[in-house]
């Protein structure tokens, strides 16, 4: 069950003449983008998220679920035997995590974006197959083949994990990303890097319920630890931006519950269908900034920045009114709680009050709390 070697990509040239940029050809053809993470990025350019993106976007290239750290490792491709029977999804999976050749295909298609985002590194980690080789811990699609099964059986190679191994593990990180960083901008340097900042949401909106539950206690998936999850995803994208200058989207203030209507179903990174849209915007925001800082696109930069500035302020006078509706609502709860004490306070010697307690609880006393505000 040897795995046999694969030489390393070569660095392969852009085929895009050298001087020509993605805003040279704008309005020509489609918009390409490659995407290098996972559904939460690569669901954007998905007809049953955002129907129609095909007449500006072609997505060219997707690695998938692949932690960054195995994909700057040392090639390798698997037997027929030992990747088993699957289906040619979860096949593909497999052998372009292991193959790495997303490296040389990014530079042969040199596409004008390239979104990243790091959800392989937070969910699976990687594994040390040989001394400083390494593979995604994919649970979902190297697991159920044979070459696993069979790493199990020879001793269980080295398993890392952000959330428990995670200065090993970043330290790890950052020098594949660097790496990365060198190789794109060596094979590719005409392309425009975009980091998609990700995060796990806990919120699980249930039909015919008036307000989402905890997805990690529903117990229709896998229980995350979800806040520490998300502020190591939070610092991978720190690194990310700040060591290179790259453009952002960033959608994680935002409220996207996942639910059962989703098309993948209910998970961590399954958002609401508005999530998509927003995506997309985002990144269309980022292509025309780019279409207009073209010297004979200056009155246009203008008139776009202006209509930016002009929705940016709408915004935040909603997020102001919504943050003052909340203030209010929270002040009133307050004082109807100190009326209930007051009265619970004023019965309290009393048969009535120790009535009123034991047949209204505590958690069935806000009806009660109105009528007394009343």
């Amino acid at each position: 069950m040897v795995p046999t070697p694969v030489n390393p990509p070569p660095n392969v040239a852009p085929n895009r003449p050298l001087n020509e940029s993605p805003t040279d050809r704008a309005g020509s053809e489609r918009v390409t983008v490659a995407v290098l993470g996972s559904c939460i990025t690569r669901d954007n350019f998905n007809s049953r998220f955002n129907p129609g993106y095909k007449q500006a976007y072609d997505c060219v290239l997707m690695q998938n679920q692949s932690s960054l750290i195995s994909l700057m490792s040392e090639s390798f491709s698997l037997t027929e035997e030992q990747l088993g029977p699957a289906s040619d999804y979860d096949r593909w999976n497999v052998t372009t995590d292991l193959s790495k050749e997303f490296l040389l295909r990014i530079g042969e298609l040199a596409p004008d974006y390239l979104v990243l985002d790091f959800f392989g590194d937070v969910h699976f980690g990687c594994l040390e197959v040989a001394p400083g080789r390494y593979i995604t811990n994919n649970r979902w699609k190297l697991w159920p083949t044979p070459y696993y099964k069979q790493l199990q059986k020879d001793g269980p190679p080295r398993a890392l994990r952000i959330e428990t191994d995670t200065q090993e593990y970043l330290r790890l990180w950052r020098e594949a990303y660097d790496r990365l960083v060198e190789h794109l901008r060596r094979v590719t340097p005409k392309t425009t890097v975009v980091v998609h900042r990700g995060h796990n949401t806990d919120l699980l909106q249930l039909p015919d319920a008036t307000a989402p539950v905890s997805l990690s206690r529903s117990g229709r998936v896998k229980a995350i630890d979800v806040p520490t999850l998300n502020r190591l995803w939070t610092e991978l994208d720190d690194y990310a931006v700040a060591s290179t200058g790259f453009d952002v989207i960033d959608l994680t203030g935002g409220r996207y519950p996942t639910s059962p209507d989703h098309p993948w179903g209910p998970f961590y990174v399954h958002y609401s269908m508005d999530y998509y849209a927003e995506f997309l915007a985002r990144l269309t925001c980022i292509h025309l900034r780019r279409v207009l800082s073209r010297p004979q696109n200056a009155p246009g930069a203008v008139l776009f920045q202006q209509l930016i500035d002009h929705r940016q302020r709408q915004t935040d006078q909603e997020l102001a009114r919504r943050d003052a509706t909340i203030r209010k609502l929270r002040g009133q709860l307050k004082k109807q709680s100190e009326r209930v004490k007051a009265l619970e306070h004023r019965l309290a010697p009393g048969p009535v009050g120790r009535l009123a307690r034991r047949v209204v609880p505590a958690a069935a006393r806000p009806p009660l709390r109105r009528m007394l505000g009343r």
